[in-house]
């Protein structure tokens, strides 16, 4: 029996959908922050997904470089395709292909390199089966190859093409019908002739009665049918209500040769006239609006809409312990169905970990996935106590800069750690500064009650790969509209990359970027003969004569926020280093005005430059990637055990040093040998554990009995 079934996932702005059937999966739509709540949605990653894209913005695709990178080192990518509108050929050209192969240029470890050497050819050429022929054209349907977009053993999906978007129309294959119980024990068919019985389509009995299939099974079930909209505006409505895919698809469930079966609803604007006419108009399909919720008695849906990710739990219990150090973070907050559609009857909200299950027929609806608990949830840390740490200390304002580690894990994002961030937080100036932001961390700054809009905001990418800066294209989209500066710090590596991206999706960025490259000193090159000889690096244009594009004056950049440090980030300097890890990675101290100063490695292993930067530092931030029977990893990949990041904060006579970047394997429990317990200069980090400056040396008994916690 198949099993045919959409699920939305929505953990931030954007939804996404994931589409089923039986263990393959069609992925509509990758925002920022997608593969963090994979496993919270029940979301098992298979070998070789399809993903759709209804529109190339950073609002949909952002998730999609970090899902291919996991994919690619799980050896689950190569079979993947995408599939999108007008401008997805470009970007798999000039952005996803040369994104790859510069992870293969960059990550010089014996890890990578045979991972990648193996698949990085067959991976970039077969990853995209683009909708798309390379010509300019403001027509998009040019660019369909043909009506069926996509077809495979389980399911077709046509594309409607409207402007630059594309709505999806997804239908099952005709189902054989199923056995009648009934009618096989009335026409009393033993067990020994249904193979007879399938094979010739009719048995002879023992008395000589032949039976025919058609009398004893179900009708056949004709194709069964999804609809995925995503309309921006009233021309885009009109269109589709014209477009001939979509008036097929009703000729054919009007005479019954479809069952259109849920119509799900990407828009925000289902409250805008035109939206309503179109609801009303077809209200006999059941719709699903994927960013709105409905009030229901119902208790099971009540339950649901309660339902966290378990990192989300996690922060709110240690917020009953440590108040001042963890945020309470709330359920994700939905704007009611509008009133005018209070008389339609086949409505749906937005219900976390509900799915549309369309095969079986007999059990289709709007229901609760399978396999889940929210009872085991909701229970999860109810018997856990602490039982040593009191906190003695904690007063709110007895400082005015807070640092917080937004994400504690490597790679790619887990379901208690995110990836890298951490954020310094000028309460009195109204201003932050990030150092690394890895895919998912706005929605970590946003469950800190932390404003980015309209505040001075430095960004500092410490090195190339993508669990440290992927996240910053989603900051940098909801900021686009405020009036605030944007500093981006980062490796010259980055600048093709992030210039490409902006012109691709067309983001109206206000950022200045500035090259880590100019804060240090043994750094004596022409800044922009750099940034041209790394567009060539990464491959893009080839061969071209590479424009510095964006306006980017990053002399001037360099100057205006050196010009303001002191004003709006209470900073006296910012000094940097090279360290050990990839090219192009660096290290940061941060010297504030008061005296006190904190550094930042990166990713790197235990280096003298490092070292020698954060002598006498208040606060040392190191990557610890493995625990120390580790070692050979840590030096194949770049990294440093937990025991050398401590003897490098000893080393610089740091008076706290704060360890972060766990690998993967560590999503929970993390061994530590008795020596690093028992100092009390030591701060392990988990997501979201925060503090005020001058707190920071009290708090390492409170964050080893939350490792302990972990490890339990």
């Amino acid at each position: 029996m198949v099993r045919f079934s959409f699920q939305v996932i929505k953990n931030q702005e954007t939804p996404n959908i994931v589409c089923s059937f039986d263990n393959i999966r069609y992925i509509f739509n990758l925002p920022d922050g997608f593969q963090r709540f994979t496993k919270d949605n029940q979301v098992k990653i298979n070998q070789g997904p399809r993903i759709f894209f209804t529109r190339l913005s950073t609002q949909t695709t952002t998730g999609c470089f970090g899902y291919l990178s996991t994919l690619l080192a799980q050896n689950c990518g190569v079979n993947t395709k995408i599939y999108g509108p007008k401008g997805l050929y470009i970007m798999k050209q000039e952005v996803l292909k040369h994104y790859l192969i510069r992870c293969k240029n960059l990550m010089e470890t014996a890890y990578w390199e045979q991972k990648i050497q193996s698949q990085q050819k067959n991976y970039c050429s077969r990853t995209i089966e683009h909708i798309i022929d390379p010509k300019e054209s403001n027509d998009a349907s040019i660019y369909m190859k043909n009506s069926t977009l996509f077809k495979d053993q389980n399911i077709q999906i046509q594309a409607i093409e409207i402007n630059d978007t594309i709505q999806y129309v997804i239908s099952s294959f005709p189902q054989p019908g199923n056995y009648n119980k009934d009618k096989l024990q009335q026409f009393k068919v033993p067990a020994n002739k249904m193979q007879d019985l399938s094979k010739n389509g009719k048995v002879i009995l023992e008395d000589g009665q032949i039976v025919t299939i058609e009398q004893v099974k179900e009708p056949d079930i004709i194709p069964q049918v999804a609809i995925i909209l995503d309309i921006g505006n009233e021309e885009q409505m009109q269109k589709l209500m014209g477009h001939i895919e979509f008036k097929k698809t009703l000729e054919q469930f009007q005479a019954k040769q479809v069952n259109l079966v849920a119509v799900f609803h990407l828009s925000h604007q289902i409250q805008e006239e035109y939206y309503i006419d179109f609801i009303k108009k077809y209200s006999y399909f059941n719709h699903i609006f994927c960013n709105y919720y409905k009030e229901s008695d119902d208790k099971i849906c009540q339950t649901h809409m309660k339902i966290q990710p378990l990192s989300e739990l996690l922060s709110n219990f240690l917020h009953k312990q440590y108040p001042f150090n963890f945020p309470h973070i709330e359920c994700l907050k939905l704007r009611p169905i509008p009133i005018d559609f209070k008389d339609v009857n086949q409505i749906f909200g937005y219900i976390p970990l509900f799915e549309y299950l369309i095969l079986p027929t007999k059990q289709q609806g709007y229901k609760p996935v399978q396999n889940f608990s929210p009872k085991i949830m909701s229970e999860m840390f109810t018997n856990i106590q602490f039982k040593n740490y009191q906190q003695q200390f904690q007063q709110k304002g007895i400082d005015h800069i807070r640092l917080i580690f937004l994400g504690t894990c490597s790679m790619k994002p887990g379901q208690l750690r995110n990836v890298s961030g951490i954020i310094l937080v000028n309460e009195k100036l109204k201003s932050n500064i990030i150092l690394d932001c890895g895919e998912g961390t706005f929605k970590q700054i946003s469950d800190e009650n932390i404003v980015l809009d309209n505040k001075p905001l430095i960004i500092w990418i410490s090195h190339a790969h993508s669990d440290h800066h992927l996240g910053l294209l989603q900051i940098v989209h909801n900021l686009c509209k405020c009036h605030n500066e944007i500093y981006l710090i980062v490796p010259a590596i980055v600048v093709p990359w992030l210039m490409f991206f902006k012109e691709i999706l067309g983001e109206q960025c206000n950022w200045k970027i500035i090259v880590s490259q100019q804060f240090d000193q043994d750094f004596k090159e022409d800044i922009n003969q750099l940034i041209k000889d790394c567009f060539h690096q990464c491959r893009i244009r080839q061969g071209e004569l590479v424009q510095i594009q964006d306006n980017q004056n990053f002399i001037k950049n360099y100057e205006d926020l050196i010009s303001c440090l002191k004003d709006q980030f209470e900073l006296d300097s910012i000094k940097v280093t090279p360290v050990e890890h990839c090219p192009q990675s660096y290290g940061v101290r941060l010297n504030l005005c008061d005296g006190r100063s904190l550094s930042y490695s990166g990713d790197t292993r235990p280096c003298d430059r490092f070292i020698k930067l954060s002598q006498n530092v208040d606060i040392l931030i190191h990557e610890s990637t493995f625990t120390d029977d580790l070692q050979e990893n840590a030096l194949q990949n770049m990294h440093s055990t937990i025991s050398e990041a401590v003897k490098v904060g000893m080393l610089a006579d740091a008076k706290v040093i704060t360890l972060t970047h766990y690998s993967q394997r560590y999503s929970r429990q993390i061994e530590i040998n008795q020596e690093n317990l028992e100092n009390d200069r030591i701060i392990f980090c988990c997501d979201h554990f925060g503090g005020y400056l001058n707190e920071y040396s009290k708090l390492s008994q409170m964050s080893k009995e939350i490792i302990q916690l972990f490890n339990e």
